[in-house]
């Protein structure tokens, strides 16, 4: 009986419930438009600058947001990164924006 759950704990990750896997899964839209090496810097620089200022913005404002709101404001600030990608890639880079737009 330790050896099948000895077994179960040690290949169960490696499965069904393998982390790379699933986190892979989330960026499928990301692998749909890298198929040109200039989408793939473009998705690079934009997934880099929402992450980097939204990590930065959420760490200054984390004493300040109530626990039972915090979720909701992460998903705003969030977004509002995104939002401003998109609007610079419409604005600035109106090709780039036309293949990448649907996935941003």
């Amino acid at each position: 009986m330790a050896k099948s759950a000895l077994k179960k704990t040690f290949l169960t990750p490696l499965g069904k419930e393998n982390p790379v896997f699933v986190q892979i899964l989330g960026i499928c839209s990301t692998l749909a438009v890298t198929n040109k090496l200039q989408n793939t810097l473009v998705m690079t620089l934009g997934v880099m600058f929402t992450t980097a200022l939204s990590s930065w913005t959420l760490s200054l404002m984390r004493n300040r947001i109530p626990s039972r709101i915090r979720m909701m404001v992460e998903t705003m600030v969030i977004a509002t990164y995104v939002i401003i990608v998109d609007i610079v890639l419409k604005a600035f880079y109106p090709d780039m924006w036309k293949q990448l737009g649907p996935y941003v």
